[in-house]
């Protein structure tokens, strides 16, 4: 290439308020920088929460091998649980009258959530007061 061609390739172009183009270029950088730092502490968050599942899986394994080991030492009983019946309220419909009230279906519903909770923390006495007569 001669001199001559250079010359004829090359062109500039003039750029309106170039300031402002290269504020608004470095603001781009800059949320661009601040982008990537939120991506690495998102990956950071995400490493961590992916070696505390493993520990935790690992922790369950291990507490499943224990549990096991335990049942098997156990002796095997036939002993049941006695169900405890809940009695039925009974509200004051008026100041002169009292009225057993029927609950209803989203009471029901309800109770047996409690109930459920209720049954499992009796059968736990229960338990803890057959392992206080036998000792």
């Amino acid at each position: 290439m001669s001199k001559t061609d250079v010359n004829q390739s090359d062109f500039f172009v003039a750029i309106n308020s170039p300031v402002e183009h290269r504020r608004n270029i470095l603001e781009c950088s800059r949320n661009v920088i601040e982008s990537l730092k939120k991506f690495q502490s998102l990956e950071s968050l995400k490493n961590e929460r992916y070696n505390e599942m493993s520990s935790l899986k690992s922790n369950i394994k291990e507490l499943n091998k224990m549990l096991s080991k335990l049942k098997s030492k156990l002796p095997k009983t036939k002993l049941k649980i006695k169900s405890i019946s809940v009695p039925v309220k009974v509200i004051k419909a008026n100041a002169q009258e009292k009225t057993s009230v029927r609950p209803d279906k989203k009471q029901e519903d309800n109770k047996k959530e409690l109930t459920e909770v209720e049954r499992l923390e009796r059968e736990l006495d229960d338990i803890e007061s057959k392992l206080n007569q036998i000792s």
